[in-house]
């Protein structure tokens, strides 16, 4: 089974993360959990 759709969807999720901590000035722990 490739990993590449899985590889390329935790960058996405990483970075979609990142910015969102950043937005809301939240830490990345907390964006993780909800």
């Amino acid at each position: 089974m490739p990993n590449n759709t899985k590889r390329r969807f935790d960058d996405e999720f990483k970075r979609r993360a990142v910015r969102i901590s950043y937005s809301s000035e939240r830490s990345i722990k907390e964006v993780a959990a909800s």
